[in-house]
């Protein structure tokens, strides 16, 4: 698994197949659970309670 930082702090995961392909993912929460999926989509049709949400990195003192 690999993550990009965005300028504005949010990251972005993705799964790294190989070298030449990687899958991004997406942050879903279900209640308290957070999953990171292929496709946002199908899994909000399964699973019909599913928040998407992101992951930010936020500077600190």
């Amino acid at each position: 698994m690999t993550c990009t930082v965005l300028d504005n702090g949010e990251v972005i995961p993705a799964w790294k197949k190989d070298n030449a392909s990687k899958i991004t993912l997406v942050a879903m929460a279900i209640g308290t659970s957070l999953y990171l999926v292929p496709d946002a989509e199908a899994f909000t049709r399964v699973n019909t309670s599913a928040k998407r949400g992101k992951f930010v990195i936020e500077a600190t003192d």
